[in-house]
């Protein structure tokens, strides 16, 4: 049974591969910073599977992106439907997250003063609580400009999409060979 999401020719395929990419991706992270504390082959092959499997969050993005700018959608509706499917979770993650670090700082005699911790869960709150809900923050700002950006793709003509991709392409390139020059003249 074909389903809407399939109605995109190797949908499917990609969301597996991204999958699996994201997989050993994960497996491999934990070998990069412990350079020099495991021999050099293992290294490489973390580093290698590591560079291999970079293209899986880009591929995911994409994805989303396939699926969601080509339909219309009322705005209100889209972010609710989506943002309480994620922004709960979220929420409810990142609480335990920091209820379990303030416990942890409390027994190992970080006893700072009130102003102290306050300032510290601010920060947890407006810097982003930990690292590894990146990702997280990035749907969320992905679902607040897909409805314009959704709006504006589906007005525009084939044409007009592949010169702004176009020079959005070059300038990226041109970022790219400023930043190596930039990096020659340090050297």
């Amino acid at each position: 049974m074909k389903t809407e999401r399939s109605s995109f020719h190797g949908i499917d395929d990609l969301r597996f591969i991204a999958t699996i990419g994201v997989i050993l991706l994960h497996t491999s992270a934990g070998m990069l910073p412990i350079y020099g504390k495991i021999p050099d082959e293992y290294w490489l092959i973390g580093l290698s599977y590591n560079s291999l499997t970079r293209f899986c969050v880009p591929m995911f993005v994409m994805i989303s992106g396939a699926l969601l700018l080509s339909r219309e959608y009322k705005t209100v509706d889209f972010l609710k439907k989506r943002f309480v499917r994620i922004l709960l979770p979220f929420l409810f993650y990142a609480t335990i997250y920091i209820a379990y670090n303030l416990i942890i700082r409390q027994l190992y005699g970080h006893h700072n003063s009130t102003i102290e911790t306050f300032d510290w869960l601010k920060n947890k709150i407006i810097g982003g609580v930990s690292y590894h809900f990146w990702f997280v923050y990035l749907i969320l700002g992905l679902y607040l400009i897909i409805p314009i950006i959704g709006s504006w793709v589906r007005n525009r003509s084939e044409k007009t999409i592949l010169i702004i991709l176009a020079i959005w392409f070059a300038y990226n390139i041109i970022q790219l060979l400023q930043v190596h020059l930039l990096e020659q003249r340090v050297l």
